[in-house]
Parts: C-alpha cells; structure tokens; sequence
C-alpha cells in the first residue's frame, strides 16, 4: 500500500484520449483556457502539439510568426485561422453567454 501512495503522489495521471472526439485543433502562439475547456466540451480535441488528425491551427489575430505547427499545417493543407474568426465559427460561449460577430448575443 505505502508503494501505491508513493507512486500517485509522484505520478501525473494523464487522460486517456477520447475516440468521440469530432474534430482535433492546436494552437500555435496563443493560449485560451476558456476557449480550450469549450472546444472540449463540444467533441473537439485540443492537442498540445501537431499530429497527424490536426485539422485546424488557431492563431493570434493579425501578424503571427511562422512556427513549426504553421509550417506543418500549410504542408499538409490543414487550415489556419485566427482565434477571434475560430470563436465565430464554433459558436464560442463563455460562462454560459453566447458570443456571435464579437459580440454577446442577447435574448
């Protein structure tokens, strides 16, 4: 028993990958843990680094560097978009408020 506390007290359990993931996304430049825990939660993976089922990478709005992941994607012809046009087109929500065009959608 002592073998096992010792183990999980030093051990990082990491999550199993999900197979009902939809889609799978990186960011390159750019970090959004709300948008992340969003794209989670609607069956889109986020990968902390290029694999081969990357079908899209996030980016900073306006100028953004060439980085590997940039590189990769534009080999491949994986998409690249801007994180403000990536919100758009998933229908980002924060706390439960529905963002549209930028803007909070009202009811």
């Amino acid at each position: 028993m002592n073998t096992l506390l010792y183990l999980a007290g030093i051990l990082t359990i990491k999550e199993y990958p999900n197979e009902d993931y939809e889609y799978a996304v990186t960011f390159s430049g750019i970090r959004d843990a709300d948008f992340e825990k969003f794209l989670e939660s609607n069956r889109i993976q986020v990968s902390d680094g290029w694999n081969n089922s990357v079908k899209l990478v996030i980016v900073p709005d306006g100028e953004h560097g060439e980085t590997t992941k940039i590189k990769k994607a534009k080999e491949r012809g994986v998409g690249i978009m801007a994180i403000s046009t990536a919100k758009k087109r998933f229908n980002y929500t924060k706390r439960g408020r529905k963002i549209r065009d930028g803007e909070e959608i009202t009811r």
